[in-house]
């Protein structure tokens, strides 16, 4: 009964939410990518950059970073695309603040890397169970319920996407946590 309390956000809602997250985590992978952490030796080396990595560095490592930006500006894209947001300019938060010093170290990073994908793993379930629930109250063709102007198969497919992205999200984490040589990774 618990979880029926907690389900009470829209389509609408969820989608800002998850809009809002990739927004921070496209902010915190491109600051890694700029910062002084991506000289660090698992990363591009001292002197190397998110495009110039030198032999004492990591270009897997550095790809990693470079592939997760482009997956979280990705979902950005699909987010706006389901709330009619025409551009990031119109995105509803527009500035993100991170502890002093979380880009200049790997252990600062990969730490903020970890607790960041933790939390959108769990919106990202959290989110799921919401659209299942929205689906099993609606109608096969049209709005029920607690379910808005959705039909079922509308939230089904929502959910799908939500778990899609939610998956890239995990691998994220995985793929930090390699970065830092944490043992064991998943």
């Amino acid at each position: 009964m618990q979880d029926y309390a907690q389900n009470k956000d829209t389509v609408m809602e969820i989608a800002t939410a998850a809009l809002i997250a990739e927004d921070l985590a496209t902010t915190f992978y491109y600051n890694g990518l700029i910062g002084p952490v991506i000289q660090n030796p698992s990363l591009a080396g001292p002197g190397g950059s998110a495009t110039n990595v030198t032999s004492a560095g990591n270009m897997g490592n550095v790809l990693y970073i470079r592939a997760a930006l482009s997956e979280e500006i990705n979902h950005a894209n699909l987010f706006r695309s389901v709330l009619a947001i025409a551009n990031p300019a119109k995105d509803p938060i527009q500035t993100f603040y991170f502890p002093a010093g979380s880009f200049n170290t790997l252990a600062a990073f990969t730490g903020l890397l970890n607790a960041l994908e933790n939390a959108f793993i769990g919106a990202y379930i959290n989110a799921i169970q919401e659209l299942a629930h929205m689906a099993s109250l609606a109608k096969g063709g049209g709005p029920a319920g607690d379910s808005g102007p959705y039909p079922r198969e509308t939230l089904i497919y929502y959910a799908k996407v939500v778990a899609t992205v939610l998956g890239i999200e995990c691998e994220h984490r995985v793929l930090g946590r390699v970065i830092s040589n944490s043992n064991p990774a998943n």
